[in-house]
């Protein structure tokens, strides 16, 4: 009902700019979709799409956050779609990659990630753990009965899920990002490759590769600390990654960006699902929240490399320790 209203205000905030019928017509040449289509947009029965959202602000010079920010002091508007709840994963993939597409469109962008979990476009970056990744989430959390009885390998996985993988993965590379990551930000992947493996969904062979690629992504995310730039960013992008090490403030996966004037605010996924705002105090308190983690937290890319060495060889040990502590329960 807020959207509804809010959209509402903004059409009619439009109409007395540049009148209804001109409008109309702009909107006509703006938005690829039916007049009958227009109408309902403008009278707030059809809400407008990020992509929609984007086109109107450019055509009329607008921040983001000014489109809507039309709320009572005391009240933030958090946008969540209910028809999304059904949604294959592929289309999760695909909102994922459009909300990254649509802070890239930001001028002078920053992304701030505060990471529960290792971020999982870093996984998308390695065949295998995209693999297990995918096939976790499908029939783990989605249930999707395609995969209920489907035997995991890394090959299992449709090219539709793997390429809307990888587009996602080729978005976030270009995004300027930080991250806050804390000493328990592997827990979560490590404590489903464990759970996999103790259930036999996958193999010891699989388990052994899996844990592999998971070393190797943790040089690689070093690596990329390092030199302050991911790997598959573009060559005229100078630096766009870091991370910050908290061992006070724990991570949430919530994220923010702004940029060019705009905000917004991603709260964490509900199954496969997403709260966000663009209220400009509600971003603005979440912005003021990540100087405070990143003020007790410390800056681990480009600089402080002994502290950055021993964070990583510290996660690297939490994946070997696994490895001894489950081939030792196995193998009594």
């Amino acid at each position: 009902m807020r959207g509804e209203i809010s959209q509402k205000l903004l059409f009619a905030k439009l109409k007395t700019t540049v009148g209804e019928k001109a409008l109309i017509k702009q909107l006509s040449i703006i938005l690829p979709v039916s007049t009958a289509s227009i109408y309902r947009r403008v009278n707030g029965e059809k809400l407008l799409t990020i992509q929609e959202i984007i086109s109107l602000s450019k055509s009329f010079n607008i921040s983001y956050n000014e489109l809507f920010n039309y709320v009572p002091k005391d009240e933030v508007i958090f946008n969540f779609k209910y028809d999304k709840l059904n949604q294959d994963f592929v289309g999760y993939l695909n909102d994922i990659t459009q909300n990254l597409n649509f802070i890239q469109s930001f001028q002078d962008h920053t992304m701030i990630y505060s990471a529960k979990d290792i971020p999982i476009w870093h996984y998308f970056g390695c065949k295998y753990l995209k693999s297990f990744k995918i096939y976790y989430f499908l029939r783990t959390i989605k249930k999707d009965p395609n995969f209920k009885n489907k035997v995991f390998n890394f090959d299992c996985i449709p090219d539709l899920y793997i390429n809307a993988a990888n587009k996602s993965f080729q978005a976030y590379s270009q995004i300027n990002s930080e991250e806050l990551w804390t000493p328990s930000s592997l827990n979560i992947m490590l404590g489903q490759v464990k759970y996999y493996y103790q259930s036999d969904i996958i193999t010891e062979n699989q388990f052994e590769i899996i844990t592999e690629k998971l070393i190797e992504l943790l040089d690689t995310i070093k690596s990329q600390a390092a030199k302050g730039k991911k790997n598959n960013a573009s060559s005229d992008i100078r630096e766009n990654y870091k991370i910050y090490l908290s061992e006070i403030i724990g991570g949430d996966n919530v994220i923010y960006a702004e940029g060019g004037g705009n905000k917004i605010t991603f709260h964490p996924p509900v199954l496969m699902n997403y709260l966000h705002t663009t209220d400009i105090a509600f971003c603005n308190y979440i912005k003021s929240a990540f100087e405070i983690a990143k003020g007790t937290s410390e800056l681990i890319s480009t600089v402080a490399e002994k502290s950055r060495n021993m964070f990583f060889n510290k996660l690297k040990k939490e994946v070997i320790v696994l490895k001894k502590t489950l081939f030792n329960d196995y193998s009594h």
